[in-house]
């Protein structure tokens, strides 16, 4: 009786083991589950958190993008109305017999040239060269118009001082292609309203003639006048009109006319 005692007591004491082990599993499986589903939602929280993060920088980013790209537009809008010009710019319209060349635009340099400028500009102004021919042409060298008679002798009533250097006037503009300049006698200050365009290069004239602007548009066209057929004294044996001079003052300040 006693070992059947012993026994009975020795399985209830492994039962219970058993069970408390068991036991202890359960908790333990239940607290791993609970670790692994917290990690879980920590990571899922942390993943969310960086992608809101990168939304985040993300857009801030473009914000920053678009603002330096309005920057450098505005920067550039600046810079173009930086270097916009703000001299005056004639319109010469022209023909030769008849057929219409495309305009020609040159700039004028008051800070070269300024009483020539503004001597030029009010005659334009004035309609002076509208229907003027260019009387005297020669190739490779320059074209040469505003004479109201024609000839090369007339003029607009009036003189101007010579704006260049060995008349005492510091003028820098050199009689390269394309640049305007005043003719004249052999007396300094007789310039009126006669002027001419520089076909070729001509920096010979430096110094000797008000130049006091520059092509900018329409060079076909000072090619086409500089290579008309000629006759006697260079002048063009057809018709070569200056139909009509127009001004864009481009708020420039025309001051008034010095006269000799």
């Amino acid at each position: 009786m006693k070992k059947l005692l012993s026994i009975a007591l020795v399985l209830t004491l492994l039962f219970s083991l058993s069970a408390c082990d068991a036991g202890k599993k359960t908790e333990e499986i239940k607290e791993e589950q609970k670790t692994e589903e917290v990690a879980k939602e920590a990571e899922e929280t942390s993943s969310t958190d960086e992608k809101e993060a990168e939304e985040k920088n993300g857009e801030k980013l473009e914000d920053e993008s678009a603002s330096q790209e309005n920057i450098d537009k505005s920067t550039e809008e600046e810079k173009g109305e930086d270097t916009m010009s703000k001299n005056p710019v004639v319109t010469i319209s022209t023909k030769i017999g008849d057929k219409e060349l495309k305009d020609m635009k040159l700039e004028l340099y008051p800070e070269k040239a300024p009483n020539t400028v503004a001597n030029f500009v009010t005659l334009a102004q004035d309609g002076y060269y509208d229907g003027l021919i260019f009387h005297r042409i020669i190739p490779n060298f320059m074209i040469q118009g505003g004479d109201p008679t024609g000839t090369g002798a007339g003029g607009p009533g009036h003189a101007i001082a010579g704006e260049f250097a060995i008349n005492g006037f510091e003028n820098d503009l050199s009689h390269e292609r394309g640049v305007i300049s005043m003719a004249r006698s052999q007396m300094p200050d007789s310039a009126g309203s006669q002027f001419f365009i520089v076909h070729n290069d001509s920096k010979f004239l430096d110094g000797q003639y008000a130049a006091f602007g520059k092509l900018i548009e329409g060079e076909e066209s000072l090619d086409e006048l500089a290579t008309v057929e000629t006759g006697m004294q260079d002048r063009p044996t057809v018709d070569c009109v200056m139909t009509k001079i127009t001004v864009d003052i481009n708020g420039y300040d025309l001051p008034e006319v010095v006269k000799q």
